[in-house]
């Protein structure tokens, strides 16, 4: 991992995931943080690579970074989601996911809930026979790779600010109904 992230001082945790840049045919990792807040923090990004120079993106927020020898210092004025681009490049783009605090709705141990807390997971297969059952992401959980959730003949739902790999979900709904067998 090339950053090391403070809000306030106070470590964030720095995670990876994997995007498809144009013309998508090649797949690379980029770091992200998250972050909660309403404005008027100040984020330091520690960089392994010397850092002469950052843009932050959009433009049209008008940010800018204060580039000094401990660090980068961004003034987060407002909830945004930027992309922090160092030294002239956006390869190693850092993207920050600056939001609004708010409280969880759903918790581990709830009736029809599958939680996965912050880390990473395999899923597997799950399958789901209860109605109104949620497949929760709680923030910092990764799920690489998903498998297959089965729900039949019920309604999932999928939430959460977890990361899951894109294209990794397979969700399949069968009647138990039309006596179909599970693929």
């Amino acid at each position: 991992m090339n950053y090391r992230c403070f809000l306030d001082d106070q470590p964030l945790s720095v995670l990876s995931a994997a995007v498809y840049p144009a013309p998508y045919n090649d797949v690379k990792r980029t770091e992200y943080v998250i972050a909660h807040g309403d404005g008027g923090q100040t984020m330091r990004i520690v960089s392994e690579k010397k850092v002469e120079s950052a843009v932050i993106r959009p433009l049209s927020l008008g940010w800018t970074a204060d580039v000094r020898e401990d660090g980068l210092y961004i003034d987060l004025k407002k909830p945004a989601n930027i992309s922090v681009e160092i030294n002239g490049g956006y390869d190693d783009a850092l993207l920050v996911f600056y939001a609004p605090a708010r409280e969880e709705s759903v918790r581990e141990g709830d009736p029809h809930v599958r939680y996965f807390a912050p880390g990473v997971h395999e899923a597997g297969v799950m399958d789901i026979c209860e109605d109104n059952t949620t497949v929760y992401l709680a923030e910092g959980a990764g799920l690489p790779v998903l498998g297959k959730v089965f729900a039949v003949f019920c309604i999932v739902c999928v939430l959460g600010t977890g990361a899951a790999a894109q294209g990794c979900a397979i969700i399949e709904s069968v009647s138990p109904l039309l006596g179909l067998p599970r693929p």
